[in-house]
């Protein structure tokens, strides 16, 4: 009753912007726009909005909701799965290539280097098979092994944070279809 009185009330304030509001509102609504020669809201009738209110308060059956769930875990397994057996073998060519450019270009340079104090071609020969291309591994300086173990490890973190996206988008769109019958555009 007193909600009636404030709007009823040619006076107040708050009535007569909100008034205004609304007139200003469905003048710009009928302006042209573009290719338009009017804008207008549709109304939807009642009995669409019951119906769809019916629908979407349905819930599914125990047993499609065990059905979905189990959908989901196998998704969920599968997906996580892929993208860390990815990482892992994206990662580890990752790793092996930055140690390998580590080795190509400090640890033979460095034995170069010290092929070029020995004196005598034999003893040069012999010096080929030095430290760097006996124990490759051991020959490349920390540094280098430091940034190969990061870039495989950045690799293998990005397949896995990429299993884990995909994931839920497979549980979105199985709950999707869950709710509404249907399968979700993607």
């Amino acid at each position: 009753m007193v909600a009636n009185n404030i709007q009823n009330n040619p006076d107040n304030a708050v009535y007569q912007r909100q008034l205004s509001q609304s007139r200003a509102f469905s003048e710009f609504a009928t302006q042209p726009v573009g290719f338009q020669t009017q804008a207008y809201v549709q109304q939807v009738p009642d009995q669409y909005v019951a119906e769809d209110a019916k629908k979407s308060g349905k819930k599914p059956n125990k047993f499609v909701n065990f059905i979905s769930n189990v959908a989901k875990f196998f998704a969920s397994v599968g997906e996580i799965a892929k993208g860390t057996i990815k990482g892992l073998f994206y990662g580890t060519l990752t790793g092996l290539t930055f140690a390998g450019g580590a080795w190509l270009f400090g640890s033979i340079p460095r034995g170069f280097k010290e092929l070029s104090k020995i004196k005598g071609l034999g003893n040069k020969l012999k010096g080929l098979k030095s430290e760097a291309i006996k124990n490759t591994f051991k020959s490349i300086s920390p540094k280098g092994k430091l940034i190969a173990g990061i870039a495989g490890a950045s690799v293998l973190a990005f397949h896995f944070i990429k299993g884990i996206l995909n994931k839920n988008k497979k549980n979105a769109n199985i709950e999707h279809a869950l709710n509404t019958g249907h399968k979700a555009n993607s």
